[in-house]
């Protein structure tokens, strides 16, 4: 039997006209023709046009994925997912030629086209339809460009492309924009999670009928696991011995199977045998044998065979009586003999060996030897006694008259065969000691270099894997699954010990593949923009910020001004202007403004002084940073837990005015800067970033960083900026994230070891950072 990744698939809605001039249609292709569908798989879609075309509006709509359809199955020489780009715009195209331009102004078109092959789904968009994924109680839309703000009219020639893996268990749900508008997906994927899938599906489709919406709305996919037969099954089949071939073969001619066979018949037949229940039988058993005419027995060959620890004895072939009366003495040497016929020295020996022979079977105590070597010693001994019974009879009757009828005789040669025994069976000992030894260690050997082989395919394939995945053709979600199980495999060869060159080699490349799934870029060899330690011994430059080309940089506890021309690297003191300790600058409308525990004040660049703008207010409790918008300052005051906002006139600064509302509860206690962009971010030691527009906090999260932020010092942003910019250096980082709080990149070096602040310009093409005396700029 074999495993195949199979899907389900449900329609929501229906494709009749609800009468305000929009049609939409279903597509589901699964090829019959096995080599196509391997080729290129199975295809899905769900397509709607609105417009004021009448009945027409529908043939349009099936034509287009007719279209799609041909196209793609006729050109199975390109790749899945270039062939789909080209089968939705071809089949586009051909769509737009059937409108006349001045009439189709206000018709609207989606569509989302997906193809299945093997465990490999590729997206094919345009419009407002869209494809998301539900995967253990999570959804996510695929593909990066499924923003909110995509146009579904006609002449969109945008095609987003997207790809990944699709698991077990996973469903995908391709709908169009009046789905998306309607559906609540917390319900699909409660619904998804305790209903079986047609019990969901029904749900589903009973909310929007009851919203009267019955016009076709989604296709909802399902994968599952089937098992298939495969090509060719073996049966084996095992009959009794009373069964005949012929009948079996009969009965199984009626058996209906749906796929070839291989029948192998087995046939098992017990022999006639005597059961011993037990060794005190056995002499009894024989006998009684004997008595009806059975062939004669060989004791010794019974005894031999009793003593291999069997429960049945085999009667073995009668053997033609030997003409040698020596031989027949001693055939007829057993157990059953009456020793009141022996002579006194027969009787002697007779009576020792069935001593010995009874001795086996007392119990014996218990041993610190493995069972399975006294088993072995018990096999050997029993065996020995037997052969030794028999020599030593022979050579009495062989020996004459004299020294058959001399016990003393018998015990000096009896005392020998002791000895030659205890040696016999110490030198056993050892040799099976060494034996088990032996193959014990080849045993581990063996074993070592077969996990040592099959560890060193498994490093090579991952090291494939990770090289294969940098290519452009792979996701971000591939890359990312490919990472999650290289980190698995990594961490299973550490356990087991393998080559620690091969193992940091491992992590090496694990990293790399890292750097690219989180768009993270190493800073090697940055510009030098000046060493203020080259022109002041002792500086401990704190904060940077930019008007026009200079940079102001900021030594707060020497009270030290340095301006630095960006172009050149002239860097001029402006050491005796501050009086007072400046925690922080800011620029406002062109004008440096610098705070400090007396107040605001503006920097004069013409005369090269300060003149105070803000007068310390004794509400103030703990000012942390400074921030501007549209010439309007803003003070960030975490040990108030406020915002105070002063706003600019023609000649000064307004009153305090209490941003935050009095009655909100603002947890700003962990603030450490803030910034403008229209709305205002506070960000916080913790590395959470708060949001506020129109003094009203939003729901505002950063998501996707690969490594969570640790004490973050600074944040920056404004109006005309797409991105919001912190300083991580602890992570010795500058990491960026767009204006919803998702991860976009990150600028990082080993040799940052004493980040101060940094500095974005206007046009988000340059980056300045403070690291010790050194001031660097990075081109973004």
């Amino acid at each position: 039997m074999q495993k195949k990744l199979q899907v389900t698939f449900k329609k929501i809605g229906s494709v009749k006209d609800a009468g305000k001039g929009e049609w939409v249609e279903f597509l589901n292709v699964e090829p019959e023709d096995q080599e196509v569908r391997q080729q290129k798989g199975n295809i899905y879609a769900v397509a709607c046009l609105k417009g004021r075309w009448n009945l027409k509006g529908r043939g349009f709509l099936k034509d287009f994925l007719n279209d799609v359809n041909a196209f793609y199955y006729q050109n199975p020489e390109n790749s899945v997912l270039k062939n789909l780009e080209q089968a939705v715009k071809y089949g586009h195209h051909r769509l737009i030629h059937q409108f006349s331009a001045e009439d189709n102004s206000d018709t609207l078109f989606n569509v989302v086209v997906f193809v299945l092959w093997g465990n490999v789904l590729y997206i094919a968009q345009t419009g407002k339809a869209k494809a998301l994924l539900l995967r253990k109680g999570e959804s996510e839309f695929i593909g990066s460009d499924m923003e909110s703000n995509l146009k579904e009219e006609l002449f969109s020639n945008t095609i987003h492309i997207a790809s990944g893996l699709i698991k077990k268990d996973d469903v995908l749900i391709l709908g169009l924009p009046d789905f998306w508008k309607n559906v609540d997906l917390k319900k699909v994927n409660l619904w998804l999670s305790n209903h079986h899938f047609e019990e969901a599906i029904k749900k589903l489709d009973e909310s929007f009928k009851e919203k009267k919406l019955t016009l076709g709305q989604a296709l909802v996919i399902r994968s599952s696991v089937g098992i298939f037969p495969s090509e060719e099954e073996i049966i084996r089949i095992t009959i009794p011995a009373t069964e005949e071939k012929s009948k079996l073969v009969d009965r199984l001619s009626n058996t209906a199977v749906n796929f070839k066979q291989k029948m192998h018949f087995l046939f098992k037949k017990k022999p006639l045998a005597i059961e011993i229940e037990h060794e005190k039988d056995l002499h009894a058993k024989m006998e009684k044998a004997m008595n009806e005419g059975k062939q004669k027995v060989d004791i010794a060959t019974v005894q031999s065979i009793q003593d291999e620890g069997l429960e049945t004895v085999f009667i073995p072939e009668e053997k033609s009586k030997s003409t040698n009366p020596e031989e027949e003495e001693i055939v007829a040497d057993n157990p059953l003999m009456n020793l009141s016929e022996l002579s006194e020295a027969e009787a002697m020996r007779e009576k020792e060996r069935m001593h010995a022979s009874e001795a086996f079977h007392k119990p014996e105590k218990p041993s610190k030897m493995p069972e399975f070597i006294k088993k072995f010693v018990l096999k050997v001994k029993k065996k020995w006694l037997l052969i030794k019974d028999q020599i030593v009879m022979a050579r009495s009757r062989r020996g004459g008259e004299k020294k058959k009828d001399d016990p003393n005789q018998y015990l000096k040669e009896n005392a020998f065969s002791k000895l030659f025994l205890k040696k016999g069976l110490l030198f056993i000992i050892l040799l099976v000691i060494l034996l088990v030894v032996s193959i014990f260690l080849t045993s581990n050997l063996r074993k070592e270099n077969e996990q040592k082989s099959q560890n060193n395919a498994l490093y090579d394939q991952t090291i494939a894997k990770i090289e294969e995945s940098k290519r452009v053709s792979f996701s971000d979600t591939q890359r990312q699954d490919i990472y999650n199980d290289s980190v698995g495999i990594r961490n299973e060869l550490k356990d087991k010990k393998f080559d620690s060159d091969k193992i940091q080699n491992l992590e090496n490349k694990l990293q790399e593949l890292k750097e690219v799934i989180y768009k993270i870029v190493r800073v090697s060899n940055p510009k030098i923009v000046t060493d203020l330690n080259l022109k002041k011994e002792g500086v401990q430059a704190t904060d940077l910020t930019i008007i026009d080309t200079n940079l102001f940089v900021l030594d707060s506890d020497n009270h030290n001004l340095f301006v630095v021309d960006i172009n050149t690297g002239a860097v001029e003191v402006k050491d005796s202007l501050i009086e007072n300790t400046i925690k922080s600058l800011q620029v406002s409308e062109g004008e440096l403004y610098a705070y400090s525990g007396n107040g605001v004040s503006q920097y004069n660049v013409s005369g090269n002084t300060w003149e105070e703008v803000i007068a310390k207010d004794e509400t103030w409790q703990n000012v942390v940073d400074m921030g501007e918008y549209y010439g309007n300052l803003y003070l960030l005051d975490k040990g108030a837990k406020q915002i105070w906002k002063y706003v600019a006139g023609t000649t000064n600064f307004s009153n305090r005015n209490a941003y935050l509302p009095q009655s909100s509860e603002a947890d700003i206690e962990k603030a450490t800067s803030i910034s403008i962009d229209g709305a205002i971010y506070v960000l916080l030691s913790d590395g959470q970033v708060l949001k506020y527009v129109t003094q009203t906090k939003k729901e505002f999260q950063l998501t996707g960083l690969d490594v969570a932020l640790n004490n973050p010092s600074q944040i920056q942003s404004y109006e005309d900026f797409k991105n919001i910019y912190i300083l991580d250096a602890t992570n010795k980082r500058v990491v960026v994230f767009d204006k919803n709080g998702k991860y976009q990149k990150q600028y990082l070096s080993d040799s940052w070891n004493n980040l101060k602040a940094f500095y974005v310009d206007s046009t988000e093409k340059n980056l300045y950072v403070i690291n010790g005396t050194e001031i660097l700029g990075i081109t973004l």
